[in-house]
């Protein structure tokens, strides 16, 4: 027994195909797309901190009283704030404890923070999309303070006292 179709349920039975292989192909795009912006991003960002890293270097070289010439670049560069960029990414932690002076550190999507890396860090800055867990894990293992930025403003905390400044509404 031949069971046949009628031309209208072939053409509902083809749009329905269509409408699903559509569907299919456009969210493999979007996925696509998200992962190539999140990559162009995290990119530019790192650019844009090499770019503030040697925009400091010529500041401090214009700025010393020193002589430039390699004997001296240490003594230029002697700092009492050390700043540790993406903590969470470091291999090696083992001269954390050795820094003299304020250490500031920030973190970055990805693996997950050793908290006890945090008992030496004055100044921990987290922004909201950066942020692993909750906050106040954050800032009860953090030495000092904890900013965390989000596109309105930022909020600081040490466990004790805590401020939110908002940014301006011309500013967002």
């Amino acid at each position: 027994m031949k069971f046949h179709k009628s031309l209208r349920f072939r053409i509902f039975f083809a749009m329905l195909l269509l409408l699903i292989m559509t569907f299919v192909s456009l969210s493999v795009l979007t996925v696509m797309q998200y992962r190539e912006e999140a990559k162009d991003y995290h990119r530019e960002r790192l650019l844009r901190k090499e770019q503030n890293i040697k925009q400091h270097i010529n500041y401090v070289l214009k700025n010393t009283s020193l002589l430039v010439n390699s004997a001296s670049i240490p003594q230029i560069f002697e700092s009492k704030i050390h700043h540790l960029i993406y903590l969470n990414e470091m291999s090696i932690h083992d001269f954390i404890p050795a820094l003299d002076g304020t250490i500031t550190a920030d973190i970055c999507p990805g693996k997950s923070l050793n908290k006890d890396l945090l008992k030496h860090v004055d100044y921990l800055f987290i922004s909201d999309e950066d942020i692993d867990g909750d906050l106040s894990d954050y800032v009860n293992a953090t030495k000092g303070y904890v900013v965390l930025h989000s596109s309105s403003g930022s909020f600081v905390s040490n466990g004790e006292n805590e401020f939110f400044y908002k940014l301006p509404e011309e500013l967002m």
